[in-house]
């Protein structure tokens, strides 16, 4: 779409569209869905917007995108057998690298660029196992070119200079927020028998670090007991190799989980002391562990190391905006460098009201209240929704429907 259709269509809504306006993330958007529809037709559009990346809502982390499905690695305390996927050596994931770019371009909730929706790679795969690395990469340079949003990928594979370099090359097209996974030095074993051992981690930690990243430790799950045993020499380490900060994170387990742990000669005692409830099959349960981030916190502020309890806050310090999940409204923020307060956008309520009404060809009443977006007016369920996720993704602030 060129740049005056994409006026007209804003005209058509009885709206302005200026280069400064918040409605300038919708006419980048306006410009893709064009261009997914010129380059894609048929049976191969339709399967793009039928595709999980046009259509589910962003987590706290991030729209979540898939480069591959299953995971050969098969990690004790996954879960990801829990959500239908397989312990065996990954698949492509069915969308070539291009159409999964515009899937998500097309995917209502999302808003395009920098202040824009968070990108989070590596949830159900190894995204840089060697029979998908390539397509990662692929990826990552289409979502930096097209997008320019902040992506954030979670990684246990070495990464070599040459995958490093060819990352380092997509910097200077966006933002990339590098989470590495060590949860454990001496149990590597146990927990994760088939992965590359802690120390090549290490050094993907360093080599990433001297390349101009901000790499974190991505300690998740913590597991009670061997946390206690292990953080003073694993938080020692990830700062001599270059760690920027550490991202905590709560371990999640059903009763496979729990089985797998005790067949590994893992003591299952304080985890299961934790389960408040009988646990149906597949069902996974959140194990509280706010003593073991206390004490991890207490660890990295002595060292040096900026204490994170969200992946969307390391993605958000590494592009220098302020984090999408809202982190900063909520007792998750740890008041960390990047300040999101101080950088947020401009929010009042003309500029509330276009959104709105390019969403939804409505005029409704707004107020605007330090960090909260007030919408008053009746939508469907899921109108409402898209509302909130681009709204607060736009402006940064919390929507309440009264």
């Amino acid at each position: 779409m060129a740049q005056g259709e994409t006026r007209e269509v804003f005209r058509r809504r009885g709206l302005n569209l200026q280069s400064s306006s918040p409605l300038s993330f919708l006419s980048d958007k306006e410009k893709l869905i064009a261009e997914a529809r010129r380059r894609f037709i048929g049976p191969i559009f339709r399967r793009i917007l039928r595709d999980g990346h046009a259509r589910r809502r962003p987590r706290p982390c991030g729209l979540t995108v898939h480069v591959a499905l299953n995971c050969p690695f098969a990690c004790t305390y996954c879960y990801i057998e829990d959500m239908g996927f397989k312990f065996q050596q990954p698949s492509r994931y069915p969308l070539s690298s291009l159409e999964t770019m515009y899937a998500i371009a097309l995917n209502p909730y999302f808003i395009p660029g920098k202040m824009g929706t968070f990108i989070a790679i590596g949830s159900v795969s190894e995204p840089f196992h060697p029979a998908i690395y390539e397509n990662t990469l692929s990826l990552i340079h289409l979502i930096n070119e097209k997008l320019g949003n902040p992506i954030q990928f979670s990684t246990k594979m070495h990464l070599n200079e040459e995958i490093i370099s060819k990352l380092s090359e997509q910097t200077k097209g966006g933002s990339i927020s590098p989470l590495i996974t060590i949860i454990t030095l001496k149990y590597h074993d146990k927990l994760e028998p088939r992965t590359p051992p802690p120390e090549k981690r290490l050094e993907t930690i360093e080599k990433l670090s001297k390349r101009g990243f901000k790499p974190a430790l991505f300690l998740r799950p913590i597991i009670p007991e061997i946390i206690e045993e292990e953080i003073d020499d694993l938080l020692e380490k990830a700062y001599e190799h270059g760690a920027y900060s550490v991202v905590v994170g709560s371990l999640r387990v059903s009763n496979k989980i729990i089985d797998r742990l005790m067949k590994a000669g893992i003591n299952v005692t304080p985890i299961i002391e934790r389960i408040n409830k009988p646990l149906k099959a597949g069902e996974q349960f959140t194990i509280e562990t706010s003593r073991e981030k206390k004490l991890i916190r207490e660890k990295d502020e002595k060292l040096g190391l900026i204490y994170l309890q969200s992946a969307c806050c390391a993605n958000a310090l590494s592009a220098g905006v302020p984090c999408c999940s809202l982190c900063f409204t909520s007792k998750m923020c740890t008041k960390c460098l990047n300040n999101c307060p101080s950088k947020l956008p401009k929010a009042d309520e003309e500029s509330v009201q276009e959104v709105i009404r390019f969403l939804t060809f409505k005029l409704v009443d707004v107020e605007v209240k330090g960090f909260d977006i007030y919408v008053y007016g009746r939508f469907s369920r899921k109108k409402r929704l898209q509302i909130k996720v681009v709204l607060s993704t736009i402006f940064r602030r919390r929507v309440h429907f009264p």
